[in-house]
């Protein structure tokens, strides 16, 4: 199966929103925060009103190909909305904060013991691994001394969150939990 270019548009933004309507306790005094809370106003306005063109693509197509269009640069790679899908801009109010938040474990590295010790958290499944990673606004960087058990299903993360680009081959992240904690999502 193909998997469109507006398909991968519509995972990154549905992911920016991913299990907003929750409502939760709030585990040790931590703000539950969304990933679109991750994303400074400005840019959230361009990726809720994408490019009309992006519209009219047919499904399909060639041009609708993720390949071709990550080829293209996805139009003018100067324009606001490109910029917008690749950001590394943060919300800075946030930095420090003891936040929690939902998402999906990518792991980096492991114990001996087989424990996840690093980790991206992720809004969606399957991003970095099956999809093109999301911008790097949306991609949180998550380390756990101790490791923790891996999981494909959502968790909670809580922690201090701080702002610093961290770049592997995997991708790049603009945020970084610490003194994590990971909870299965219920």
């Amino acid at each position: 199966m193909q998997l469109s270019f507006r398909h991968l548009l519509i995972s990154i933004i549905a992911g920016a929103w991913f299990l907003t309507g929750q409502t939760l306790a709030v585990a040790d005094n931590a703000e539950t925060i969304k990933w679109v809370d991750l994303i400074p106003e400005k840019e959230r306005e361009l990726l809720a009103n994408p490019p009309q063109s992006l519209g009219e693509i047919p499904d399909g197509s060639p041009a609708d190909k993720i390949a071709g269009k990550l080829k293209a640069g996805l139009g003018d790679p100067d324009s606001a909305y490109h910029q917008a899908l690749v950001s590394t801009n943060v919300v800075d109010t946030l930095r420090g904060k003891l936040i929690r938040i939902p998402g999906f474990i990518v792991p980096l590295e492991f114990t001996d013991d087989d424990k996840i010790k690093r980790f991206f958290l992720v809004p969606y499944f399957g991003a970095c691994l099956h999809y093109p990673p999301p911008p790097p606004n949306q991609i949180i960087y998550a380390e756990n001394a101790d490791g923790i058990e891996f999981t494909f299903d959502p968790v909670w993360s809580t922690g201090y969150l701080q702002v610093s680009l961290i770049e592997n081959d995997v991708a790049t992240a603009a945020y970084h939990l610490k003194n994590i904690k990971v909870e299965v999502y219920d």
